[in-house]
């Protein structure tokens, strides 16, 4: 599974260099970037597991996080436990919609 996460209408770097932005610009990027990869398994109803691998954070590589999930209708909620994001313990929702029309 990957996972990929990013603010809307990020700024972009002054250069098209890949590696050369400044500090400012990568900070300002990572900040607004969430990525991580890696296997996942549902080891029961409702909860899924992901085994991450790699992860734009590093802390989080090879490491294991839980996260619950509901399945309605042509609707997937997604919500991860309590965490520490931002300096304070949040919890993170992600609502996927399936599409309709020519795909679905």
């Amino acid at each position: 599974m990957a996972v990929i996460l990013a603010r809307r209408r990020r700024m972009a770097f002054a250069s098209d260099d890949l590696f050369s932005g400044t500090i400012e610009e990568r900070a300002r990027a990572s900040s607004s970037f969430i990525a991580y990869c890696g296997r996942y398994s549902i080891p029961s109803h409702g909860e899924i597991v992901h085994r991450i691998g790699t992860s734009l954070y590093p802390n989080r590589s090879g490491t294991t996080q839980q996260r619950f999930f509901t399945l309605k209708a042509n609707r997937l909620t997604l919500r991860t436990p309590p965490m520490p994001l931002a300096g304070g313990l949040r919890t993170g929702v992600l609502l996927w919609q399936r599409a309709r029309g020519r795909f679905s």
